[in-house]
């Protein structure tokens, strides 16, 4: 399906455009529509899932984040889809233990 990288910090931080949490690094996920860089950087037009809240987001042209428009949506294959929805689904459940563990 597709293979993580290790971590990066950004150059710069990022806010979440759902939640607005301070996102200052990224794990590459390596898939058939989107090989593996050297930098391990995002560019224009990557995917990201908010660790905080589990969003998906877009680099825009200019490297911030956005909530992806509809057409950006419909041009995601159905195997980096696939993997999206499982990156999203693992942060939602971590998010829920480590609420679960504050109560």
């Amino acid at each position: 399906m597709g293979t993580m990288h290790n971590a990066k910090q950004l150059s710069k931080g990022d806010l979440c455009p759902y939640c607005k949490a301070d996102l200052d690094g990224v794990s590459e996920i390596e898939s058939e529509s989107r090989p593996h860089r050297e930098s391990n950087q995002p560019g224009p037009g990557d995917y990201t899932i908010c660790v905080h809240c589990a969003g998906l987001c877009v680099w825009d042209e200019d490297m911030n984040l956005q909530k992806p428009t509809p057409e950006e949506l419909d041009r995601i294959d159905p195997k980096t889809r696939a993997l999206l929805c499982t990156v999203s689904e693992v942060a939602r459940q971590a998010q829920a233990r480590s609420k679960s563990h504050l109560n």
